[in-house]
């Protein structure tokens, strides 16, 4: 299987994978304090770092270990844990911020100033940190702990560069010592708050104005928002203002002086003929008095929807609008932006009118001269375009230099002057337009022909020299790292042998080097295909000549009874972001003195996250890899079960900068991944089917469909257009299944995987005393009991109303023995309307449910008639209704159960208040466990994958025809089944299950925690069995987060039992938290009847 990337240009920042990594230390007042250390993955200890403290809000407190995640949700920490590098450039100098994120105890209600102090402290003393540069922001509570912090004394003012509050809270402090300090401040809030006030930020800019400070603070005032503009403030980009913050960070030094604001000015107000509908934008007479300009912003204002601004954003003072050809007043703003990212703004009207102000017939039109054709040769890929223009009857008052055809990558600086220049070119012909106006608005144009070609003789594709070998040397090296495209990088490499003996495998198909083993006599063909940077293939191929060994030689010597096998780890492989994945192969472990008998795949060092499919087999997938290097460990085991060991390393290295262009690759092919294939072993007989790591560069992937291949033809797929899916009802045997995926335009791929099945291990064992038994002899011990009845009812289930049916699914179960003869599925509690189409059957369907919560028993009888029962829950739960008032709709709960870890988060049924269309959308996690990603954050259908056990709370953010914003969350509970099965075993009156009460018994043990009965009505037995002693607390949480109970209590023992009464619990599923000592925490969930 192939696989392709695309590389993602972001403005000014590109996608990292450093980590933010916990950490704790002890204030000087005894308080411990857990906080998040991030810093760029080429951290250099000779380099003085800009560094930002982050205040997070009311509901991420903690105890600042266990709960310390809660503060990755929001703001900054939020926008690292998604993937950004904190790496900005201002005013042409690009650095990185390093971030500090302290988590606030629980016990507090409101900021302490020790935080802020103990983080300045730390990093004064533990990082490399420019002490002129300390940015101090929060949002919420951490808004008014930033006020709190920076107002309370005048040496905590000077201590920091600049503070950025989003909808603080009020604070009663003295805001003067902000203004004395000279500290810039920007401040941010919505008018429609309801949680916080938009007087708290008012006021507090009002404070500091009445100080007279040299440094005059920034507001940023939005109509609507209401509490949740945290993420237009510390957004990386630019939807919401300019500079963004992070370069208004960059900019800030309390080592220089005060800085004096720029004076903007748009220019004398204009009137045009909408018979030519083009402006010129002259922001030319904007000056700094102490400083330079770098940045101009031009936006429309009001006006006609007509007009492009050719060059919103640019380096140059002037721009030209296009396209005014609705006769009307339109006004346009100007930002200009400093040196030290402060602005001033300025505005000028442009008055469009229906006739030609000038005279049309006597006015004569410009005469412009693009210049003459250009070739270029690569690797040159820039040159100077040389344009000339005159008005034999008045002057030119416009330049503009636009693309007209050609491939997409390119850049044109200046294109607002007479000489431009164009760089970042390719291979192909390119043409570009000057335009020009002269003073009575007559336009006139030239093009010129820019064709950039590659040099003669170039090897793009290069498999590098043939090779010959002589056995018993069976393997070699593959290298065509010496291939190259002069026009940038190589996209992709890919090995396939195309002619030659057929015994032989490639290490890595998809490397520039790579080894190739397990080679016999004869001649092979290797051809490489390599990817130019434009996503063209060219290939060339390898001769490896594998010859015999000479029988003149004397015969190898008789080896020793014991000789040292070799294991071996393959070769160190190196990949890009994305790909995050490789193979590990030990095929290449040789014992001359018999087999191996075992293998295993063990972590060494580097980064923490990391997925090893399979560690004992010889070969398997490694997944999960972020940026850095890990090292892995392969031990192998001889025929006498003598272990050694080899290592290789793995280099993830972050995804290539795209450059400054535009372009767009031509399409690589789609990538389905049916995943790796798959062992398990009876009485086993399920497992599940994963395509979650397809990847289409393009766009989404519309649709997934899993098909059976080959195989024995007993099994279930639960849903086979799902990504991820339940596979049950298997026996002995290799089964073979397809996954289609079809791209953004609907054409299919495939990829396949299989699933073996091994039989069950065999019962019989040893006789005893020297005697046989009845499936084999042995000499000591005796029988083995053989296993018990498995039945098994599946999962509890979730629905939402209107949705008032499921399946009762007892294919899982399984008689190790022999046949299951027959099966029933029965209610035992619950509301009184349900249906169950067939009794008797292994699946059947239950329907005609009502809110409430049902329990389903299922029995099954064996080969000998004996019956056995498990027993599972049907939640049904009150339809979702939204607020009519709200158009944003994240839709309903949704439940999963483990191993299903991924499901589909759906804003199709958000509505335009106007009967507009929805302008966009936007996904965030705002509570849950840390583990989590989006497929498509901005997309109005996502799926989010990788979650693992709790609650997640995702917000949905929509903006209707007017942009403007609201917002909606809907919940994804991620249950564990091996809990929800203990729970069930301890339901009261299930007498069938009393046989296994042994087995339910070492259930608990394991799992810490037990909670019972289950569902409960009155009282709650909680029961505890660790290590861990001392002071302890059970909390009973909703499934919304929300906490009703709270018990203390002191554990003194390894097993303590604790009766809780939940009878003032309203009915629903709830967790219990149970906390020992300071760092233990265990966690379940029980049903309330």
């Amino acid at each position: 299987m192939r696989k392709t990337y695309v590389l993602l240009s972001v403005l000014i920042a590109m996608t990292s994978y450093a980590q933010q990594v916990p950490k704790s230390l002890t204030a000087s007042n005894g308080e411990l304090i857990g906080f998040y250390e991030y810093k760029p993955t080429d951290y250099n200890t000779n380099t003085r770092y800009p560094l930002i403290i982050f205040l997070h809000g009311i509901g991420e407190r903690g105890n600042g270990t266990t709960e310390l995640s809660r503060v990755l949700g929001l703001g900054t920490p939020n926008r690292i844990q998604n993937g950004h590098n904190m790496r900005f450039t201002w005013n042409g100098k690009t650095e990185t911020f390093l971030v500090l994120t302290p988590q606030l105890n629980n016990k507090y209600g409101y900021w302490q100033n020790f935080y802020v102090d103990e983080m300045i402290n730390y990093a004064l003393k533990n990082l490399s940190v420019d002490s002129n540069r300390i940015i101090l922001t929060g949002l919420s509570l951490g808004g008014g702990g930033v006020w709190s912090y920076a107002a309370g004394s005048p040496e905590n003012a000077k201590k920091l560069a600049a503070i950025a509050v989003t909808c603080g809270t009020c604070q009663s402090v003295n805001y003067c010592n902000i203004a004395n300090a000279n500290l810039p401040t920007w401040a941010f809030h919505a008018d429609d708050d309801g949680t916080v006030a938009s007087s708290c930020s008012k006021n507090a800019i009002k404070s500091i104005e009445s100080c007279q400070p040299a440094v005059k603070p920034y507001l940023t005032i939005w109509p609507t928002g209401q509490h949740w503009i945290w993420d237009r403030v510390y957004s990386t980009g630019y939807d919401s203002q300019h500079p963004n913050i992070y370069e208004w960070f960059l900019a800030q030094n309390k080592s220089k002086a005060p800085n004096k604001r720029p004076i903007a000015n748009a220019g004398p107000d204009q009137t045009i003929s909408a018979l030519t509908g083009i402006a010129t934008l002259n922001g030319s007479a904007s000056t700094d008095p102490d400083g330079k300009l770098v940045r101009y912003v031009w936006t429309k204002v009001s006006g006609p929807g007509f007009g492009t601004i050719s060059a919103p954003v640019s380096t140059s003072s002037t721009t030209l609008v296009t396209g005014l050809t609705q006769p009307g007043t339109y006004v346009y703003e100007l930002r200009v932006i400093d040196d030290r990212a402060d602005w001033a703004v300025d505005q000028v009207a442009i008055t469009v009118v229906s006739q030609n102000i000038s005279d049309p017939i006597n006015n004569k039109k410009p005469v412009v001269n693009a210049g003459t054709d250009i070739t270029l040769t690569l690797p040159t890929n820039s040159t100077p375009l040389n344009g000339t223009a005159s008005d034999p009857d008045g002057s030119i008052t416009s330049y503009a230099w636009s693309k007209v055809s050609g491939p997409t990558q390119f850049t044109i600086t200046n294109q607002n002057s007479a000489k431009a220049t164009v760089s970042n070119l390719t291979t192909g012909s390119y043409t570009f337009r000057l335009t020009v106006a002269d003073n009575a608005g007559a336009v006139s144009y030239d093009d010129v022909v820019v064709t950039v070609k590659y040099p003669a003789n170039v090897k793009f594709a290069n498999a590098g020299d043939d090779i010959t070998i002589t056995l018993p040397t069976n393997s070699t090296m593959l290298d065509g790292s010496a291939s190259y495209d002069p026009a940038g990088q190589i996209k992709q490499y890919e090995w396939t042998k195309i002619a030659g003996p057929s015994s032989y495998k490639i290490a890595n198909p998809a490397a520039a080097k790579t080894t190739v083993s397990n080679l016999t006599e004869g001649q092979y063909k290797f051809r490489l295909v390599v990817w130019k940077n434009n996503w063209e293939p060219v290939a060339d191929t390898v001769v490896v000549t594998v010859k015999a060994g000479s029988v003149s030689q004397p015969p190898p010597p008789t080896p020793l009874p014991i000789t040292r096998k070799i294991p071996n780890a393959g070769p160190d492989t190196t990949i890009t972001l994305p790909a995050n994945s490789v193979i590990l192969d030990g095929s290449a472990s040789y014992n001359p003195n018999g087999v191996i008998n075992d293998y295993e795949w063990l972590y060494v060092s580097g980064p923490k996250q990391y997925t090893i499919a399979n560690p004992k087999s010889v070969t398997t997938k490694v997944s999960n890899l972020v940026e850095g290097t890990y090292k892995f460990r392969l031990v192998v085991w001889d025929h006498r079960w003598v272990p050694t060991d080899d290592t290789m390393q793995v280099t993830v290295k972050p995804a290539p900068n795209s450059g400054g262009g535009s372009g767009t690759p031509t399409q690589p092919k789609r990538i389905p991944n049916a995943g790796p294939d798959i062992t398990i072993t009876l009485p086993t007989n399920y497992t599940t089917l994963d395509g979650s790591a397809s990847y289409n560069p393009n766009g989404v992937i519309n649709q997934y469909e899993w098909l059976y291949v080959s195989g024995p033809k007993q099994y279930t797929i639960a849903n086979p257009k799902s990504v991820t899916t339940k596979l049950s009802n298997l026996v002995e045997g290799t089964y073979k299944f397809r996954l289609v995926v079809w791209d953004h335009r609907w054409v299919p791929t495939d990829d396949t995987m299989q699933v073996i099945v091994k039989p069950a291990p065999t019962s019989g064992g040893s006789g005893g005393n020297g005697g046989s038994g009845s499936d084999g002899s042995g000499s000591g011990g005796s029988t083995p009991t053989r296993p018990a009845r498995i039945p098994n009812a599946g999962n509890d289930i979730f629905l939402t109303l209107p949705t008032n049916s499921t399946t009762l699914d007892g294919s899982a179960s399984y008689n190790p023995d022999g046949v299951i003869k027959e099966y029933r599925w029965e209610k035992i509690s619950g509301p009184a309307q349900y249906t169950i189409s067939n009794p008797g059957s292994a699946i059947t369907k239950v329907s005609n449910l009502v809110q409430g919560i049902y329990q389903f028993r299922l029995i099954v009888w064996d080969h000998r008639w004996v019956p056995t029962a498990d027993t599972m829950y049907v939640v049904v739960n009150a339809p979702y209704t939204p607020d009519p008032k709200r158009w944003a709709n994240a839709g309903p709960d949704i439940f999963i159960t483990l191993p299903t870890n991924s499901t589909t988060l759906n804003a199709t049924a958000s509505k335009d208040p106007y009967g507009g269309s929805i302008k966009a959308y936007e996904w965030q996690k705002i509570f849950g466990p840390a583990q989590f990603s989006i497929s498509k954050p901005t997309s109005a259908v996502t799926e989010v994958r990788n979650l693992t056990e709790g609650y997640y709370s995702f917000r949905l953010v929509t903006w209707n025809s007017r942009w403007e914003p609201i917002a909606d969350t809907v919940n994804v509970y991620v249950l564990n089944s091996g809990t929800a099965a203990v729970a069930r075993s301890l339901v009261t009156g299930n007498a069938l299950m009393s046989t296994q009460h042994k087995q339910v018994t070492e259930t608990v043990v394991a799992e810490k925690l037990v909670v019972y009965p289950n569902p409960a009505t009155n009282l709650l037995q909680v029961q505890t069995s660790s290590a861990a002693t001392g002071k302890s607390t059970i909390r009973i949480f909703d499934i919304s987060g929300r906490q009703w109970q709270q018990v203390s209590f002191e554990k003194t023992g390894a097993l303590h039992q604790r009766q809780v009464n939940v009878s003032a619990l309203a009915p629903g599923v709830y967790y219990v938290e149970v906390t020992v000592g300071d760092n233990r925490k265990m966690i379940t969930q029980f049903i309330k009847q």
